[in-house]
């Protein structure tokens, strides 16, 4: 005859259930055991969530080098000539310098000089662009430049220059005056200084300046909006640059997701 079954019969992690047995633990009938131990959830869901992020972030990164290299180009610069707007060591991300405006950041050649050259377009070719009015300011076709992209401190040009652009000729000013060569003549050497670039010359117009990771939209300057030398900024460059934006926040969201099921894993 069988025994009834006591607590201490039970195990750690088991449950006597009697709505589940066959006949009363005391009478010989068999008894179910049921395992009540919480179960795990599914991972599918996880699974799936955890794929859709390593397939989201792939594709960004790849649709991110293809604008790379396909519509952008990207180029940093060892000069402090456009300080503050872009220091020494940044990255710079062009587009092509079809669509130039006044206002622009643009990389060009200065031949004979070898490298690159990153300055900011003051004037196209037919401009009358001088320096200085009785206020001290720049002036393209007799408006003034209200400059606040000036390095601090700096005058809008110690150096006075009067000149009318020729067709394919452009005026290039740094944004800091006071070191930068540009446009504006030499001091010593008169007439013969730099003078204006070629047109021909322009490699791109920058759009977004950065560390390689994360970058800042270039605008233009109020001021040219203002005087009337250019109208309000709709050019749709940007575009590009939303691969560089998605992709590295795809990864972040990758890796916390990541963090989380670990964690979550090693709970239970």
């Amino acid at each position: 005859m069988a025994q009834g079954l006591g607590l201490s019969d039970l195990h750690d992690n088991d449950s006597y259930d009697p709505a589940m047995t066959d006949g009363d633990p005391g009478s010989g009938g068999s008894a179910r055991w049921v395992d009540i131990r919480p179960q795990r959830p599914s991972r599918g869901r996880g699974r799936i969530a955890f794929w859709s992020l390593v397939v989201l972030a792939g594709s960004l990164c790849v649709a991110g080098a293809i604008v790379l290299f396909s519509g952008l180009r990207s180029f940093v610069t060892p000069s402090s000539a456009m300080a503050d707007t872009i220091r020494p060591g940044q990255r710079m991300l062009a587009t092509s310098g079809d669509d130039l405006r006044r206002g622009d950041i643009i990389v060009f050649r200065r031949p004979p000089f070898p490298g690159l050259f990153t300055k900011r377009l003051i004037g196209l070719p037919g401009d009358h662009v001088a320096c200085c009015d009785a206020n001290g300011q720049v002036t393209v076709n007799g408006r003034a430049l209200d400059e606040t992209y000036l390095f601090p401190g700096d005058a809008p040009s110690a150096i006075r220059f009067s000149a009318t652009l020729a067709p394919g000729q452009l005026w290039v000013l740094g944004d800091h005056r006071s070191v930068s060569l540009d446009s504006r003549p030499v001091p010593g050497l008169g007439r013969y200084g730099p003078g204006p670039i070629a047109l021909a010359n322009v490699v791109g117009r920058v759009i977004a300046v950065g560390n390689g990771v994360s970058y800042t939209q270039v605008r233009t300057p109020p001021t040219f909006i203002a005087d009337g030398l250019v109208p309000p900024d709709d050019r749709s460059d940007l575009g590009g640059l939303l691969p560089f934006a998605a992709g590295p926040t795809a990864l972040l969201a990758l890796a916390v997701f990541g963090v989380i099921r670990f964690a979550r894993r090693h709970r239970q």
